[in-house]
């Protein structure tokens, strides 16, 4: 009888308690909000859920969790230690908007999803090729405009390249040229009357005479 009494106490001790929170039940001014539950660790969580309810009258789906984590109900309530805090969560608040936005979520991203069209997206690749070979081919076309104007325009320049200095550029068809040598500009003065009268006589062979003055008379006294 006394190993009996002794089995019964050393059960009775491995119990302990748990503090158990219902503010999302009945609110914070409730008094039913905070309250201590003595717990049998032998037994499971969904025998704390079944108890939960018929001490307060609980009605819908809840959960348990503590310290953020979730206590499945088919774990042993071991996984608990003495004071730990356990929250009762309705489903209708979590679970059911956690399913919703679950469910939009993933149908926004089967909205926005890309679904590869083999055929479709090598029509859009050949219609792509094609429109860069066109932009290519009108590329060269303009290409080839521009250096049939640059040789029209510097044709004029060919026979005297070498004469003036310039030199013609088959690739880039422009011209450099040479420094040209400034020309020195001589002024030349205008005759006088009398050097122009002298060179007409000269040019037309007509010899100069030399001009005589008159003897001048001296008158003695």
């Amino acid at each position: 009888m006394e190993k009996n009494g002794d089995c019964k106490k050393c059960k009775a001790a491995e119990r302990f308690r748990v503090r158990v929170c219902l503010r999302q039940m009945y609110g914070t001014a409730d008094m039913r909000s905070q309250c201590l539950l003595l717990v049998d660790p032998e037994q499971a969580v969904e025998w704390l859920e079944h108890r939960l309810r018929a001490l307060f009258t609980l009605s819908g789906s809840f959960y348990l969790r503590s310290s953020g984590y979730l206590l499945p109900s088919c774990e042993s309530l071991q996984i608990l230690n003495p004071n730990d805090s356990v929250e009762v969560v309705p489903v209708k608040e979590e679970i059911l908007d956690n399913q919703a936005n679950l469910s939009q979520d993933m149908t926004d991203r089967n909205g926005h999803e890309v679904h590869w069209n083999p055929s479709r997206n090598m029509c859009h690749n050949e219609g792509s090729e094609g429109k860069i070979v066109q932009k290519e081919s009108q590329l060269d076309a303009s290409k080839r405009k521009a250096l049939a104007l640059l040789k029209e325009k510097f044709s004029g320049f060919s026979g005297d390249e070498h004469r003036d200095g310039n030199v013609l550029s088959g690739d880039s068809y422009s011209v450099i040229g040479e420094p040209k040598k400034k020309r020195k500009r001589v002024r030349h003065r205008r005759p006088k009357e009398n050097q122009k009268q002298i060179d007409d006589i000269l040019n037309n062979g007509v010899a100069i005479m030399p001009t005589t003055r008159p003897p001048r008379l001296v008158h003695s006294v």
